[in-house]
């Protein structure tokens, strides 16, 4: 698909099954959107802060959705691609206990079950 935005301009609209995924400061792109059974909301822009169980590196953004979903703990995650360290970091989640704008990182929910401030 096509650009949808950058850290300056902001996120702009994608197809319907599609979001706009920052992989660096300057370039965000439409891509599919993870399957629904697995991780229904997707949030570019946002960063769900604290609660994290664990980081991995070097995965795509659907893995990240993959990676949480198939971790009993997991209800959350956040992703971002741009690092300093070049490698892109996917950050498995607990809960939601603080939600922080973060224009470089997309957040998603497993299956609805985040709640919150639920610990």
């Amino acid at each position: 698909m096509g650009q949808c935005g950058s850290s300056q301009t902001g996120v702009s609209r994608c197809p319907e099954g599609h979001y706009c995924q920052p992989w660096n400061p300057s370039y965000y792109q439409c891509i599919p959107a993870p399957e629904d059974k697995k991780c229904p909301t997707v949030l570019p822009g946002w960063d769900f802060y604290g609660s994290d169980l664990e980081t991995k590196y070097g995965l795509l953004p659907g893995e990240c959705c993959d990676a949480c979903y198939n971790s009993r703990e997991c209800r959350v995650f956040t992703f971002v691609n741009y690092n300093s360290d070049g490698k892109s970091a996917c950050y498995l989640k607990s809960a939601i206990n603080e939600q922080r704008v973060a224009p470089d990182a997309v957040s998603g929910y497993k299956n609805r079950f985040a709640v919150i401030g639920n610990q």
